[in-house]
């Protein structure tokens, strides 16, 4: 069983794409959040059925949202940190009988059907695929097995995560491929090339 996991979280005014926010106001980042969530699920929907199809909010499990009208369960996170939440969603997913589990962000622009495809058929010749942020990150994780030593102990958000995950799975012996290098949208800045561009010109 293939399972796909999206991060994502419920768009609240004022909570939504904060360091965007800062740049163009909080309605217009949580509008750009709002279509990138809305990419997603165009994407999700593309998929073979074959892949299952996971929801994993980060903050709450709202009544309706555009989710709600998909044919995708609907989950919570838990955890103290980022790493033991991916850690506990992917368990999740193992432990209902997932043989390949990949899990990916809901802020990347760049971020295609084919690259999720290419992700699930990497696994078929290492152990962890990792989608690399040019920020030092990453966006997408996939593994056959559960990996807890790439998340525990983590610190988040800073330039070296992708580095230091290499580095952890170097150190166990752990084969893992990369798939292409993409942006998260995190500033305005992060706007150039991408299809919300034209957002900082809307009247919203």
């Amino acid at each position: 069983m293939q399972v796909l996991q999206i991060f994502v979280k419920h768009p609240i005014a004022g909570q939504t794409k904060t360091r965007l926010a800062a740049g163009i106001g909080h309605p217009k980042a949580l509008e750009a959040y709002r279509r990138l969530l809305q990419q997603m699920k165009d994407i999700a929907l593309s998929l073979p059925t074959s892949i299952e199809v996971e929801i994993w909010y980060g903050n709450q499990v709202p009544q309706s949202d555009l989710w709600s009208e998909s044919p995708f369960p609907r989950y919570l996170q838990s955890g103290k940190d980022l790493g033991e939440r991916m850690r506990r969603s992917i368990q999740a997913a193992m432990e209902r009988g997932a043989a390949q589990v990949i899990l990916v962000g809901s802020d990347v622009p760049y971020v295609s059907a084919e690259i999720l495809l290419e992700a699930f058929e990497t696994l078929s010749e290492a152990e962890i695929v990792l989608g690399p942020s040019e920020d030092g990150g990453y966006y997408l994780v996939g593994m056959t097995r559960l990996h807890p030593e790439i998340f525990q102990g983590m610190t988040w958000s800073v330039e070296d995560v992708l580095d230091v995950t290499k580095q952890r799975l170097a150190e166990t012996g752990t084969s893992w491929k990369e798939v292409e290098t993409l942006h998260d949208l995190d500033t305005v800045e992060d706007l150039a090339g991408t299809f919300l561009e034209g957002i900082i010109e809307e009247d919203l």
